[in-house]
């Protein structure tokens, strides 16, 4: 399927520009909620929680963002990771939740592979943001990429860019 040839990339692109503007994205963070309130282009609600950015500022936004030739992660490249909220107990049969140690080995097995390009958060272990982050750093020295919603892991994310850099928030 080509999207570009029948108007649906477009359709797309217009559509998840409408969802940003009407629906918003949930942002607990003050300092990021002010960063795009200082813009002009964006306001929050107080009663979802979330900002609605205005498409004037996506476009500004895919306007100045690195391209695909400047990204440290080449193309198709095969990451692990994801957001598993259980993982699979080889030795009982049962799903148990993952823990640091579960994401250390799994960090490790990234680094480890040559195959393997970059780590995606890896596991979802709940309000553990920065120790996720320090763990996937202590263990993968490959692109990683993390979630960061909480002004500590974003504060995290941005000492890790600084430090090392290769990661995508």
């Amino acid at each position: 399927m080509n999207l570009g040839s029948n108007g649906l990339l477009e359709k797309i692109h217009t559509d998840a520009l409408r969802v940003l503007e009407e629906v918003g994205v949930k942002c607990v963070s003050k300092e990021v909620r002010q960063i795009f309130e200082d813009t002009g282009l964006a306001a929050f609600d107080e009663g979802s929680g979330h900002i609605h950015v205005l498409a004037p500022l996506i476009d500004q936004v895919l306007g100045t963002a690195p391209k695909r030739g400047q990204y440290w992660i080449p193309e198709d490249s095969f990451g692990v990771g994801g957001t598993a909220p259980f993982l699979y107990d080889d030795q009982t049969g049962e799903l148990v939740e993952p823990t640091f140690e579960h994401l250390a080995r799994i960090a490790t097995v990234v680094n480890d592979t040559d195959v393997i390009q970059f780590m995606a958060r890896g596991v979802l272990i709940k309000k553990q943001e920065v120790q996720v982050m320090d763990t996937i750093v202590r263990n993968c020295l490959k692109p990683i990429y993390v979630a960061a919603v909480t002004d500590e892991g974003i504060d995290r994310a941005l000492e890790i860019h600084e430090t090392r850099g290769n990661i995508t928030v």
